[in-house]
């Protein structure tokens, strides 16, 4: 088995993986990352398919933010175009969504009454600012107490599916309130016209140029631990096996 020593092996290469290695990187730590699969990315990445370009999870991206911030402090491209006002195709026709009480107006396009959209703006005002819902309701739940118009659910499930990629009846109300609330404290959302893999892959150069190493098609088998300190990490990288001594891992 051949061995090799890092200060962090960092294993997988999403985002997050990708984020902390670069900022190690920088400071002066010698990093590996580990990915099992071909590419790096995860969740942020882009694969091509007979000619379109598909997401694998992250499209859209905040800018003016904690992410830009990070992309300038490890000197990484940060290759994000506005994604201008948010639109939906409702009933057959574009929606663009106003800067100012956007929510109210989506709810105004579903074609609800304004009792229904107004019984569901009280509610939300009072989820968000001093009455959350109950622990284990979920947001379909939730909504169902105060309109059982298709079109507000719908809408809602579009805002979830776009943000969180679930359902509206497999999300706690409580988390949609919590996930609401940092909205408000976000700048503007962008798009990575190369696809969203651009990002960790800026992340990866810059990884790159301050001295580190980047294993794609290697499997972490097993972290090696010895008297409750980590100690490394064995690899299975193609044909052969390698153990990677490292007093650090992120996973």
């Amino acid at each position: 088995m051949r061995r090799k020593q890092v200060d962090v092996l960092v294993i997988g290469s999403g985002m997050g993986g990708m984020s902390a290695a670069a900022l190690l990187a920088k400071d002066g730590f010698q990093v590996m990352v580990a990915e099992k699969l071909p590419y790096i990315g995860g969740r942020c990445s882009t694969r091509d398919y007979k000619g379109y370009r598909c997401y694998t999870g992250v499209i859209g991206v905040e800018t003016g933010g904690l992410v830009q911030d990070l992309f300038n402090e490890v000197g990484a491209d940060f290759n994000i175009e506005s994604a201008g006002l948010p639109q939906y195709l409702i009933k057959d026709k574009t929606f663009t969504v106003p800067q100012k009480g956007g929510m109210k107006a989506l709810l105004e396009a579903s074609g609800a009454s304004q009792a229904s959209i107004e019984k569901v703006m009280s509610a939300m005002s009072r989820a968000l600012n001093w009455k959350g819902p109950s622990p284990g309701i979920s947001l379909f739940d939730w909504l169902l107490q105060y309109s059982k118009h298709k079109g507000i659910l719908e809408v809602f499930q579009t805002l979830v599916n776009a943000a969180l990629m679930v359902r509206i009846d497999d999300l706690s109300a409580q988390y949609f309130f919590k996930f609401i609330k940092t909205l408000s404290r976000v700048n503007e959302f962008g798009f990575c016209s190369k696809g969203s893999g651009d990002l960790p892959g800026a992340l990866g150069q810059a990884v790159l140029k301050n001295g580190g190493e980047i294993w794609n098609g290697s499997d972490v088998k097993k972290i090696l631990v010895e008297n409750n300190t980590v100690q490394g990490v064995l690899i299975q990288n193609k044909e052969r096996e390698f153990q990677i001594d490292s007093q650090v891992v992120i996973s």
